[in-house]
């Protein structure tokens, strides 16, 4: 998204109890590694909420996240500072309900994709279902619009969409989807 102007970047944590060493994570945010490495992640959903209400954030694109929905009547009252914003998501919240623009994409059971887990494991998922009516994956609407703003051309199937994380994301250099396997591949940058 930087490279079609975004400026500020949060990343919510979904946090509850304690690291346990082993298999439990107090950070429940699936991939979030994954986001901060493709990301960039700059701030806090706090700081965003306030350089909302500050005007210094005039529009906000947000994925799979009900801002909202989650931070009640904070979130509300911003809303009415942003010019405009867009929520790509596969159920209607109060985010969807209030954007200018909402665009349906899949559930996570509904594409293929990848997650990098805490340890900077790569793995693929595989979809399930079917995707519901006019879903695409995510990235699919997000690179649609970098294109439109003069970015690169979109990407015609996961595995390309993947080469193409691979081509922006130094950590994943020289890997593919073949490469990952049902095992999935640990990064050797550090994550």
């Amino acid at each position: 998204m930087r490279r079609a102007g975004a400026n500020t970047i949060a990343l919510p944590v979904h946090e509850r109890g304690e690291d346990d060493e082993l298999l439990i994570r107090r950070d429940k945010t699936a991939n979030s590694a994954g986001a901060r490495l493709a990301g960039g992640a700059n701030c806090s959903v706090e700081k965003l909420i306030t350089a909302i209400r500050t005007g210094q954030v005039r529009a906000l694109v947000v994925l799979r996240e009900d801002l909202l929905g989650d931070l009640g009547q904070e979130a509300v009252e911003a809303r009415g500072a942003l010019d405009f914003l867009m929520t790509l998501d596969w159920r209607i919240t109060p985010t969807v309900k209030a954007s200018d623009l909402a665009l349906p994409v899949c559930a996570f059971g509904e594409l293929d994709g990848s997650v990098i887990n805490c340890q900077g494991r790569v793995q693929l998922l595989r979809a399930g279902l079917l995707p519901h009516q006019e879903s695409d994956p995510a990235w699919r609407p997000l690179l649609e619009i970098a294109a439109r703003l003069g970015g690169s051309p979109v990407p015609k199937n996961f595995r390309e969409a993947f080469r193409w994380a691979v081509s922006h994301v130094p950590a994943m250099a020289g890997l593919d989807t073949p490469a990952v396997g049902k095992r999935g591949v640990t990064l050797q940058e550090a994550i």
